[in-house]
């Protein structure tokens, strides 16, 4: 996958990469959904 990554951004122009989130924000996207699937998940247990 790293492989493919580094050929992506190698052929993105520029002005599309700097519109694109960094890996950092992608992940931390992530970890606020799945914090509320978690609570969701924990709320319909209940």
């Amino acid at each position: 996958m790293v492989v493919s990554e580094f050929e992506l951004t190698e052929i993105l122009p520029d002005d599309l990469k700097s519109n694109l989130p960094s890996i950092k924000e992608i992940e931390e996207e992530l970890k606020k959904i799945e914090v509320k699937v978690s609570k969701n998940e924990a709320i319909s247990h209940a």
